[in-house]
């Protein structure tokens, strides 16, 4: 309550401003610019760390008025000493206007324009006062015109090196007509070093690199010469080969070079550590006799650190005592802790009563705990082995029934993932750098599902492929299978409405699913800058049913009509499926981000039956979607449930779905998020449970979105972040009246039922 009274309070800002000092309001900047040259111009206003003191939702200054509060020894209300010394410690103390702090900030946003190719840049400020504040601080910035590469050329003494430069210039930054920036610049610089270390110029240093920049003011023309400035007795560069190559483990638990493996007269002292020297020699790139080459040293690097089984690696190459252009170098990789145990309890606070049908919207309660031992290097060769148990007890509490236990669901499971490094069918790909890795990945799951309504066994394995290449990581699985047998509990069917009964017992029915696909993702962080980000998973393609239903369509003699099939008397599907998921988000301060987020996906069944497996269906609602929405409750389309008492729950063949959302510091540990959740899902392809207003039309589904609006709470404990959304409905297709728009209902007594409290852990996207 105090938080809100100061949020809204109109208290005085300059309260503990002291004489003869000013309050900075505002900070404004006037661009003279050109334009034609205006959306080419950088940001810069992030650059000028001397800002007035940050607004919530740019509406009030709220920790400013937390420290006057706190601070102010007049008319204080709050005669709490602790209190006032917390409030002091998370508020904000007034920023003044300082000539110093302006100056610096000007000198810097002139060196930014300059870095940017704006030789010519004019900047100086102007203040505005009113009272005890400065109503704004103006900064007046005249760019002029910015200076374009012209011709680049090349000065070098040593002829070799000449040629090696010379046919690389195509490649280079410098592009003529191109702005000349500063980064422009270090990227050629690196550019330019990476070939020269990378072709056997082991003595070649980052200072011999120069460039010299000849500007044309009036036409705004730069001409710039790669200068090579080699030291006086140094003309000519030597070219080093590769001697000595030696990679050890080093582990205090084993003695040093007790035991070595040679390949391509490589030494590989294991020690008597219990890993493969081929696997060793596999994932180092340096080879004897060959020319230095620093990038190699750096992938070697990489890949051996990327095995996940040692904790440091240490490279070092030497100068050779017996030769005078050949190098050795010492690959030294210490061990890490290999096995290990982690316990992962959790409280359950869901909607879903099982997987197919909650009946009476009614909440589940419980609690559940993951054990998960892993292994690292299980069969001595970087695979990693990671086996969980998972045991998840709820309570699920439904009107006017009564059950002689507790605890109503239960679910049990263990599930094994092998990770296997390098493979050896893709390995050509690795040598070639055209990937960083090749890991092979086993799965397989025991599923146990004891619900009041059904007993459910579940038995899924998968094959995959993980091929890893800078950001980019690619999953392929030739074969995915699961088998699913269920027994349903009597007089579970009678529950159901003939709308959905035929249905449900299709989903029950033991089935098969077997698929392949390929999966791709790719993640950014700006700068290490965790509040921007753009990350795409995007599951390509997945096909289902295909292989098994030739192999059966080849046994059958008669050459049925094309209807359902069976595999050893279990049903399977066929289908095609294909989803995007885009994350982006965008850094505006220290204390204020935006998120957004898209996703849309469709499956297609086909040939041997008209419905998705349940497992590949779309579903909405919840903590990561519709906040506004219990999970899997909306849709499909504008579908309206007429029964009372049971619900099925709501999927599609199809899903549109985006978010945005806007984060903002609080009071420390608490960060506050307004967001605005949009989708809903549809089917595709009907079958005899489908109703028209289920289907998906291009001409009316955007009529068909459901919107909610909402606020977040999300406590930053640093090591987890634990997160409670409110959603508020805005629009629910499934309502008839005012075309769906129920913001009016929520100022009714029953208002609050269109809200939807949820809990989490982390950021919702």
């Amino acid at each position: 309550m105090i938080a809100l009274a100061i949020f809204m309070s109109g208290c005085s800002l300059t309260k503990t401003v002291p004489e003869g000092k000013y309050l900075l309001m505002k900070v404004k900047y006037d661009l003279h610019d050109i334009p034609k040259q205006k959306q080419n111009l950088p940001e810069f206003k992030e650059l000028n760390s001397y800002k007035p003191n940050r607004k919530i939702l740019g509406i009030t200054r709220f920790h400013l008025k937390l420290f006057n509060l706190a601070s102010s020894t007049k008319d204080s209300s709050l005669n709490n000493k602790k209190l006032r010394r917390y409030f002091r410690n998370v508020g904000e103390p007034p920023v003044l206007f300082d000539s110093a702090m302006a100056d610096k900030a000007s000198t810097n946003i002139k060196q930014f324009f300059f870095n940017n190719g704006y030789y010519d840049v004019d900047v100086f400020y102007t203040v505005k006062y009113k009272r005890k504040k400065v109503k704004y601080l103006m900064y007046h910035i005249s760019p002029n015109y910015y200076y374009r590469i012209q011709f680049y050329t090349l000065d070098c003494k040593d002829s070799v090196l000449r040629v090696l430069l010379k046919n690389s210039m195509r490649n280079s930054f410098f592009k003529g007509g191109r702005r000349l920036e500063f980064e422009t610049i270090n990227q050629e610089r690196e550019r330019v070093l990476s070939i020269i270390r990378n072709n056997g110029y082991f003595d070649f240093k980052k200072d011999y690199i120069d460039f010299e920049l000849d500007t044309f003011r009036q036409s705004h023309n730069v001409d710039i010469k790669l200068i090579i400035a080699l030291p006086i007795d140094k003309n000519v560069l030597s070219v080093y080969r590769t001697d000595e190559v030696a990679l050890q483990i080093h582990s205090p638990y084993h003695k040093p070079f007790s035991e070595f493996y040679t390949f391509d007269s490589i030494k590989y002292y294991t020690n008597g550590y219990p890993f493969s020297a081929k696997l060793l020699h596999n994932n180092q790139l340096i080879r004897r006799g060959q020319i230095y080459n620093q990038s190699e040293l750096n992938q070697t690097y990489r890949r051996l650190s990327e095995l996940g089984v040692f904790n440091t690696v240490e490279i070092e190459t030497t100068k050779s005592l017996t030769d005078s252009f050949s190098l050795n170098t010492s690959i030294i990789v210490t061990p890490g802790k290999l096995q290990s145990f982690t316990i992962e309890p959790q409280l359950i606070s869901s909607d879903l009563s099982n997987q197919i049908a909650n009946l009476g919207n009614y909440r589940n309660y419980g609690v559940a705990g993951i054990l998960t031992y892993s292994h690292k290097n299980i069969f001595k060769g970087a695979e990693r082995l990671d086996l969980s148990y998972t045991l998840r007890a709820e309570s699920q509490l439904r009107a006017q029934e009564n059950y002689n236990r507790f605890f109503t669901n239960f679910q049990t499971g263990i599930t094994a993932n092998l990770f296997v490094p390098s493979s050896y069918l893709w390995q050509s790909l690795i040598y070639k750098k055209k990937l960083n890795s090749v890991k092979s990945v086993f799965s397989i799951s025991y599923i146990y599902e004891n619900n009041l309504d059904f007993n459910r066994k579940i038995l899924p394995a998968s094959f995959s492929y993980q091929f890893v290449k800078d950001r980019n990581v690619w999953l392929l699985t030739p074969m995915e299978i699961s088998y699913s047998n269920s027994r349903i509990v009597p007089g579970f069917l009678d529950k159901i409405s003939g709308q959905n009964l035929e249905y449900v017992k299709r989903l029950f029915a033991n089935n098969l699913i077997t698929s392949s696909g390929l999966r791709w993702s790719y993640s950014h962080f700006k700068s290490g800058n965790p509040k921007e980000y753009i990350i795409w998973r995007i599951n390509l393609i997945e096909f289902g049913g295909n292989i098994h239903r030739i192999v059966r369509r080849a046994m059958d003699k008669e050459r049925t009509t094309d209807t359902t099939y069976d595999l050893l008397g279990v049903n399977y599907f066929q289908f095609a499926k294909s989803e995007i998921d885009l994350r982006i988000g965008k850094y505006i301060d220290i204390n204020n981000a935006l998120a957004f987020r898209f996703n849309v996906g469709a499956g297609v069944p086909y040939g041997n039956d008209d419905i998705l497996p349940f497992d590949k269906r779309f579903f909405i609602g919840g903590s990561n979607s519709l906040r506004g929405w219990r999970p899997r409750t909306l849709g499909p389309g504008s579908y309206i449930d007429t029964t009372s008492g049971t619900r099925i729950d709501r999927s599609g063949d199809l899903i549109i779905q985006g978010s945005i959302e806007y984060r903002f510091k609080f009071i420390k540990p608490l960060e506050l998020g307004v967001f605005m959740d949009a989708g809903n899902v549809w089917n595709i392809v009907p079958n005899s449970g489908t109703t028209q207003p289920e289907m998906f039309d291009f001409r009316k589904f955007i009529g068909e979105l459901a919107l909610n609006t909402g606020i977040g709470f999300r406590f930053d404990f640093e090591f987890f972040i634990f997160r409670l959304d409110w959603g508020i409905q805005l629009k629910d297709p499934g309502i008839t009246k005012n075309k769906g728009w129920v913001a009016k209902e929520l100022f009714k007594p029953k208002g609050i039922n269109y809200t939807v409290l949820n809990a989490g852990v982390g950021y919702p996207f």
